[in-house]
């Protein structure tokens, strides 16, 4: 570190990876290092990691979803776990009963000090950790639409939106029989809804919102197109 300038951004991350190993909090470092070389994917994960770290969910989710553009698997299960706290916390906001009802949490999504690495552990984390709490938000969904069907009200609903957020998303790995099913069942009843109900409500309006982050182009195509790959290495 003696040798880089006490502003780069090399120095920054370097004294937030620091930090970090003595267990003090790299945040700001980590954003620092991010300000100053926004296209390093590294700084943008140790960033999002460091928000993980302090429960920041939002700030996890708004920083960790760009990483869907890197080949490293740690940042692309970052990407993938970003893609659904966006979707519980935006139940959150609109359904805190049934989120509440349900056991939803958000910290099950992602623990900072066990993201995985390698394919087995991927496997074994989608099992465990996302799909566990992706059967939830699927579940809070169809309640929410069948306590509402009876409503005359011809309001759009944000489901469909959010369905959007949860369909499967990891190549190589089939979605397993009880959330497939459960969202094939969500989609039906979607199906079932006045087509006046079934209005394009745009991510801006669900998603919550960060003091340093727009919904952009780049928003919209990760959450419409991410998919995360799990291929063997030959």
């Amino acid at each position: 570190m003696q040798e880089l300038a006490p502003d780069e951004a090399w120095t920054h991350a370097l004294k937030g990876l620091l930090a970090e190993v003595s267990g003090v909090d790299g945040y700001s470092d980590f954003a620092e290092a991010l300000q100053r070389d926004a296209c390093n994917y590294w700084f943008r994960y140790w960033t999002s990691v460091a928000a993980l770290r302090r429960r920041n969910w939002i700030g996890f989710a708004h920083l960790a979803l760009p990483l869907a553009d890197s080949d490293i698997m740690e940042h692309q299960v970052s990407a993938l776990a970003a893609v659904h706290h966006f979707a519980a916390a935006s139940l959150e906001l609109l359904m805190p009963d049934l989120c509440h009802a349900n056991a939803l949490r958000a910290s099950d999504l992602l623990h900072p000090d066990m993201i995985p690495h390698d394919l087995g552990d991927v496997v074994h984390y989608v099992h465990r950790n996302i799909n566990k709490e992706r059967r939830k938000m699927i579940r809070i969904l169809i309640t929410s639409l069948r306590e509402s069907h009876e409503c005359s009200s011809c309001q759009c609903t944000p489901h469909l939106t959010i369905k959007e957020l949860l369909k499967w998303r990891i190549k190589g790995f089939q979605d397993p029989p009880i959330s497939a099913g459960l969202y094939g069942s969500l989609q039906q009843q979607l199906q079932s809804l006045p087509a006046e109900r079934l209005g394009d409500i745009p991510l801006e309006k669900i998603l919550p919102q960060h003091q340093d982050s727009i919904i952009d182009d780049t928003y919209h195509r990760v959450l419409r197109d991410f998919r995360l790959t799990l291929i063997a290495a030959s």
